[in-house]
Parts: C-alpha cells; structure tokens; sequence
C-alpha cells in the first residue's frame, strides 16, 4: 500500500485487495483515495509520513487478521517525507531487514528500486 503525505491511499497491489472484504471494502475503488485510517484501522502509517521515520517491524491488528508489517517514508529530492509504502507478510521482513540501516535516507531512485522490487515479488 502506498500513501501520500495526506494520509490517502494512492495504491494497493492485487494482493492487498484480497483482505478488502475483511475489512468491510468491496473493491479497489472504495479503497484507493480514502484517508488510511477510515479504511485500515490501528494503522501508523501516517506517522511513518509525518516523522520521516521507517517502523521495521510491528504488528497490525484489525478485522482482518493480525499481520507482520513494515511502513518505510517515501521522500523527494530535498529529503521531506511525501508518503509511505506499507508491507506485509513475510516479504515485508525481508525487504526492510535488507535495508535495514537505509530506509530513512533512500534517495528517490533507490525509493523506486525498493518499490519495484516489492512490487515484483524480489
């Protein structure tokens, strides 16, 4: 999931979209462009955007199932957080340990590459 600096979600891949019945959500399109919060209960994700500051590993608990998770600052050029990628699951763990000490200070292609790599499964 990707949110702006707003707090809206901009993005979910087709993985995510498989818990928006859980969540009480019929599609992608009740999902994408709400603030996060209405629809992803007990998240902290706006905080990660608001502090500029990854959150590894944490747990996030809500109506559909309790999930290992990551959250990782997405920023511009001049280094202000502008949103957020949020992971799940196992993958999760593996990409934010492998940047473990360089998530907070990703310039903007590396930022892509992370999220191409999450996107592609690697």
């Amino acid at each position: 999931m990707l949110v702006d600096r707003g707090g809206r979600v901009v993005w979910i891949n087709e993985r995510y979209e498989k818990f928006l019945p859980a969540l009480g959500l019929s599609g992608p399109e009740a999902f994408v462009g709400r603030v996060v919060e209405e629809v992803v209960p007990n998240t902290l994700i706006r905080h990660v955007v608001e502090t500029g500051k990854p959150i590894l590993i944490d747990l996030l608990t809500n109506r559909a199932g309790t999930f290992v998770v990551s959250r990782i600052p997405l920023r511009d050029e001049s280094g202000e957080a502008i949103g957020a990628l949020g992971m799940r699951g196992p993958r999760a763990v593996v990409v934010t340990v492998a940047g473990c000490g360089h998530a907070p200070a990703l310039n903007v292609p590396d930022q892509l590459q992370l999220v191409e790599r999450f996107l592609n499964g690697r």
